[in-house]
């Protein structure tokens, strides 16, 4: 794809000897490196901005539904990914409390907690995941609530979807 050209002048016929093509040829080159470096930076811009765009709506659904998603790594019980939502479902807070396993944990019933502990320890990580749905009640600050579970495996994480 030809985007420009480069035109030298000069005022008598094989003016330019070899080392001076081989420098014309290699600012042409930097030239056209340089545009094309600075169209791939515009086309970033453009994609970072529209997937800022797709977030926002995606948690803006996600709040209205009150459905929180999440990655789990089975393996290695380490919360790969939390949603806004999914923080806000439990209770926790994204800045303290990250990727805490425990703490979620710990907004789980204690009937619901130990099925929960069963169920992902019988799993096949790597094939199975949590197909189907787990149900559990989750307490935060007093109120109980329902939540129901679906998650599909993935290569290196169980993805899930969780909704009140």
């Amino acid at each position: 794809m030809a985007f420009g050209a480069l035109t030298l002048y000069a005022d008598r016929p094989h003016a330019f000897d070899e080392q001076t093509r081989s420098h014309f040829t290699e600012l042409a080159n930097d030239l056209a490196y340089g545009v094309m470096a600075i169209r791939t930076r515009a086309d970033r811009a453009r994609v970072e901005a529209e997937l800022r765009r797709i977030e926002a709506y995606l948690e803006e659904g996600q709040r209205l539904t009150h459905t929180g998603s999440w990655a789990w790594n089975i393996a290695s019980r380490e919360n790969v990914y939390w949603s806004p939502e999914h923080y806000r479902i439990f209770g926790l807070d994204p800045a303290k409390d990250a990727q805490s396993f425990e703490k979620a944990l710990e907004r789980i019933v204690p009937e619901d907690r130990a099925k929960f502990r069963s169920d992902s320890r019988r799993r096949d990580p790597g094939k199975e995941g949590f197909r189907g749905r787990l149900a559990n009640s989750v307490c935060r600050t007093g109120a109980c609530d329902m939540l129901i579970a679906s998650g599909i495996p993935s290569s290196t994480r169980t993805a899930w979807s969780s909704s009140m």
